[in-house]
């Protein structure tokens, strides 16, 4: 089809532009349907706070999937020939990558607190102070209203919203599109990873998480870099946030809320050690030369 061949004629710089277009297209149609949704199920709008346990599940989803997944399809459609080779969903890996995936998501956690930490010592005139503090109690106060149905459907259902569905979702858009379309514009397959990862801790509007957020981002991406699979970031967005999940509220939890790097010395070395050690991993297995997309 012609319109086709213009879209895919067009460069980098344009498929970034039409990508966020169609982001931010979606995220309007999330607001939209949710809003929809919070009629018919006869929920107040304009109270988070009395939101049903129900609604606040399906519209995370809607929204979501609206907001990052509808675009990302959307994009690839239009500008990519073959969507699951560009994405590598496609692409055969060694299963010694999925323990490495488990081993660097569990040894990357003591940096991960020391960077919330550093983060939460980092200061702003007072209405930015106050926003992101009324930002992180919005954020706490849905976490809480999620964990706090230990049903077994509940369960189910939480794994499902709060790990499955962000990890497939936003591995799509950010490490399947958007990461690609950066190590291509700036022609740099570290820069394009860390500045995908900003751009995917901002977009979660929590700036007492912004730090470990980036982190994780950057993580996530070069998993993708170093396996050649999209799926391998996939699973460690999945541990990452069953993990989260698997913590929030428990003794240990409270624990890393009073982080003190002072008593955590040995563990902050022995997790920079053996992110080293299980990156160099990961480069060695990939031996071979992952081939660029040149759709």
């Amino acid at each position: 089809m012609t319109y086709l061949k213009t879209f895919r004629s067009m460069g980098n710089w344009s498929q970034l532009f039409f990508l966020c277009f169609f982001a931010f297209g979606g995220f309007i149609l999330g607001i939209f349907l949710s809003l929809i949704l919070g009629a018919v199920m006869q929920e107040d709008i304009t109270n988070p706070a009395s939101y049903s346990l129900s609604f606040m599940r399906i519209s995370q989803i809607v929204s979501l999937v609206c907001w990052l997944l509808v675009s990302a399809f959307l994009f690839l459609a239009l500008f990519k020939e073959a969507p699951r080779s560009y994405l590598k969903t496609d692409t055969k890996v060694s299963w010694l990558y999925i323990p490495l995936v488990i081993l660097l998501v569990v040894a990357v956690q003591p940096l991960v607190e020391l960077s919330g930490y550093l983060n939460e010592q980092i200061s702003f005139p007072q209405p930015l102070e106050n926003y992101f503090q009324h930002q992180k109690e919005i954020s706490e106060a849905f976490l809480n209203r999620f964990v706090a149905d230990t049903s077994i459907i509940g369960i189910i259902l939480n794994i499902f919203v709060i790990a499955v569905t962000a990890a497939v979702v936003e591995e799509i858009f950010f490490r399947g599109c958007m990461q690609q379309i950066f190590v291509k514009i700036v022609k740099n397959k570290h820069v394009g990873v860390w500045i995908t990862a900003i751009i995917f801790s901002a977009i979660h509007m929590e700036f007492y998480a912004f730090i470990p957020r980036v982190l994780l981002g950057a993580m996530l991406g070069y998993i993708y870099l170093w396996s050649g699979s999209l799926w391998m970031p996939m699973l460690a967005h999945f541990l990452n946030n069953l993990g989260a999940l698997i913590m929030y509220g428990t003794p240990e939890y409270e624990e890393l809320i009073s982080y003190n790097p002072e008593s955590n010395v040995i563990y902050i070395v022995a997790s920079i050690v053996l992110t080293v050690v299980i990156g160099y991993l990961f480069v060695r297995l990939n031996k071979r030369k992952i081939p660029e997309n040149k759709d």
